[in-house]
């Protein structure tokens, strides 16, 4: 069963949802035409304690099995982080918030006051931001994502490298710690 339209919905699963509340909230949405069906369907495949917290864009027309499995993926809706080489923080915390990764206040403060433990930062004087430390690049990180965490992602992709933050911020919520 598919529910009819096209388009994207956007949907949450929140701690301590169970599949019957899942299916109530879909079904209210239009991405689905029985809550109880889903709930029933989501108990004989045995995923009824497997949905992620997450925030998804789901599709309209979807199969109710299509939508059971995106919601054990864990993926959450991202937004697109680009830092600039030679920008100073207070440009990169107002494209943070630009991009709808929170407030350049809280980016800023987070880059002043924010406890991080890397070796490279052990000579940075108490006070100073962070500035010439974070490593431009654009990351994909998930809408949830605090300016602390943020800032982690480009300070670890300057020990690490890019390729290693990017493929560790693809990660289920599950195995990086984001849930809500």
């Amino acid at each position: 069963l598919r529910s009819s339209g096209s388009g994207s919905v956007p949907f949450s699963v929140q701690p301590g949802d169970t599949a019957g509340t899942v299916g109530v909230r879909l079904q209210r949405a239009g991405l689905i035409a029985d809550a109880e069906l889903f709930r029933l369907l989501a108990r004989a495949r045995d995923v009824e304690s497997h949905l992620e917290v997450g925030d998804y864009q789901l599709q309209r027309g979807m199969s109710m099995d299509e939508i059971l499995t995106d919601l054990q993926s864990g993926r959450v809706k991202s937004n697109s982080v680009r830092l600039i080489e030679g920008w100073r923080i207070e440009e990169m915390a107002a494209a943070a918030e630009k991009q709808g990764a929170g407030t350049a206040a809280a980016f800023v403060a987070a880059a002043k006051a924010g406890s991080y433990k890397f070796a490279f930062l052990s000579d940075r004087p108490k006070g100073s931001t962070l500035e010439g430390f974070l490593f431009p690049d654009t990351y994909d990180v998930p809408s949830n994502a605090t300016a602390e965490q943020i800032i982690g992602f480009a300070l670890t992709a300057r020990t690490v490298g890019p390729s290693l933050v990017s493929r560790a911020i693809a990660l289920p919520a599950a195995h990086r710690g984001l849930h809500r």
